[in-house]
């Protein structure tokens, strides 16, 4: 392996363990409690919040069977139910890059009982004239998996 691509690989490396690093910290500067956020729009005492789930929760995977996608929607599935204590669903509903089920999850109730498991090609759908639809329009909850991408040459 050449000296230059070792360079490059190292300084991708740099970058994504900074990244990382990133991600651990306590970006909206909120105070912690427990190691957890406090927000000031939280319920004083646990008496008034809402319960949930308050029934089944639904995983709309917007890519077919067996994916990267649909693979995590499945690995995260038996623990939410487990921890959740309702019944939790995967359903696949593939089709037009997705945009099928992006945009049915939008026409559901803000509920938190049905949720998306995505790609990253939301950002590309407006541009593409798939949908007006992108990630503004969602609350995210967290990040299933990252994908790495890979430069890679031949050695010569």
């Amino acid at each position: 392996m050449s000296k230059k691509v070792k360079g490059i690989s190292f300084i991708v490396l740099i970058v994504f363990i900074i990244s990382l690093a990133g991600c651990n910290e306590n970006v909206n500067n909120q105070p912690e409690l427990d190691g957890q956020p406090v927000l000031d729009d939280q319920p004083a005492s646990d008496e008034e919040v809402p319960k949930y789930p308050d029934g089944p929760i639904e995983i709309i995977v917007g890519f077919g069977a067996g994916g990267g996608t649909d693979t995590m929607a499945r690995l995260i599935q038996p623990k939410l139910q487990e921890i959740l204590g309702v019944p939790v669903v995967v359903q696949n509903m593939p089709g037009a890059q997705a945009t099928i089920a992006v945009e049915h999850v939008y026409r559901q109730p803000s509920d938190g009982q049905t949720i998306l498991f995505q790609a990253d090609t939301v950002r590309a759908y407006p541009t593409m004239g798939m949908t007006d639809l992108n990630y503004k329009d969602f609350e995210q909850i967290g990040i299933g998996a990252l994908g790495i991408a890979n430069f890679v040459v031949l050695e010569d």
